[in-house]
């Protein structure tokens, strides 16, 4: 049984949404500027690296173009404007609900992570953020790819479902810190 199994329902084939957002966070604000992104979350650096190490032991070195990630956020493949969760990047690669991989060759590291913001009548929204998809570069080095929220359930359904092998590590949807 994976450390996610609480996140499933198997009897009704649905995700328990309610521990996901029992840890949702609020949404920081969006970052205006590339100054501004890079002074608040990178250390004002052009390239931030962040090492993250895996429930097996395994060190992973992701590297972010900070310049370029900023600029993904408004101009990407789907032409989708991303710029109002461009502040949800650095939390979700710091803190993540579950890292999980798709396959054994660790191509891609995928980072997730609740968040929620309020709307005008001071109701939470929530959102689901896959903040990094990394691809992999070299043995165990990846670079930054995307960051978008998810619209529908199947996708977090498909990596909550994944083998205990391919889970890098979740939080303890008990209330500590999980493994």
């Amino acid at each position: 049984m994976n450390c996610l199994y609480k996140l499933y329902d198997s009897k009704n084939d649905k995700i328990k949404e309610n521990y996901l957002l029992q840890k949702a966070v609020e949404l920081p604000p969006k970052r205006k500027t590339l100054k501004y992104f890079k002074k608040k979350d990178f250390d004002n650096k052009n390239y931030y690296e962040y090492f993250f190490t895996d429930r097996f032991n395994n060190t992973h070195k992701i590297l972010i173009d900070v310049r370029k990630a900023f600029i993904h956020f408004n101009k990407n493949t789907y032409n989708e404007f991303r710029a109002n969760i461009n502040a949800s990047l650095k939390l979700t690669l710091i803190d993540p609900l579950f890292v999980v991989t798709e396959d054994s060759l660790f191509e891609k590291i995928i980072f997730y992570k609740s968040f929620y913001k309020f709307n005008k009548e001071k109701q939470k929204n929530y959102l689901h953020i896959i903040s990094l998809a990394v691809e992999k570069e070299d043995e165990n080095f990846y670079r930054y790819k995307t960051t978008y929220e998810i619209n529908t359930m199947s996708k977090l359904k498909k990596w909550i479902k994944l083998p205990d092998s391919l889970i890098l590590y979740c939080v303890d949807f008990n209330g500590g810190t999980g493994n």
